[in-house]
C-alpha cells in the first residue's frame, strides 16, 4: 500500500461511532436501567455517544450520566468492558462501547435521580436473573 498521509489515510478506514456509559449497582448487586423513551422494551445504562469536544469515552460516560440522571459521578475510570456492534440496516455503521464502574448508589442516591424526561421516562433497579 502506498503511504497516504494522515488526513487522507483517515477518510479510507471504515466508520463507528463511540458510545461510553457507568453501570451501578444497588447494595445487593442489582443494576441501574433507564427506560428510553424511544421505545418501551429499550432499557439502557445511563450512558451515550461520544460527542467532538469529550476528552475520553470516560468523560462522555459521566457527562451522560449527569444530563440524563443528575448523578455527578466523581469516581476513577474503571473500565469493566468493551462493546462491539457490527453494521446494521437500522444503523450502518459499526459501534464500540466502553462501559465503566458508576460503583454503588445507595438508597438516598436513587432516590434523588432526576432523569431528563427527552432520553428516559424511567428508571429501575432489577436483577439480573429471569
Amino acid at each position: 500500500m502506498t503511504w497516504l498521509p494522515p488526513e487522507q489515510y483517515v477518510r479510507t478506514l471504515p466508520n463507528a461511532t463511540m458510545y461510553a456509559g457507568l453501570y451501578f449497582t444497588d447494595r445487593n448487586g442489582h443494576p441501574l436501567a433507564l427506560r428510553s423513551v424511544q421505545g418501551t422494551e429499550a432499557w439502557q445504562l445511563p450512558g451515550g455517544n461520544v460527542e467532538h469536544g469529550d476528552d475520553t469515552p470516560f468523560s462522555t460516560a459521566v457527562r451522560e450520566c449527569r444530563e440524563e440522571t443528575g448523578i455527578a459521578f466523581a469516581g476513577a475510570p474503571r473500565l469493566l468492558l468493551t462493546h462491539f456492534l457490527p453494521p446494521e440496516p437500522a444503523w450502518p455503521c459499526a459501534k464500540v462501547g466502553f462501559v465503566f464502574d458508576g460503583g454503588i448508589l445507595t438508597g438516598d442516591e436513587l432516590a434523588r435521580i432526576t432523569l431528563d424526561p427527552t432520553e428516559h421516562d424511567e428508571w429501575r433497579i432489577q436483577s439480573l436473573e429471569a
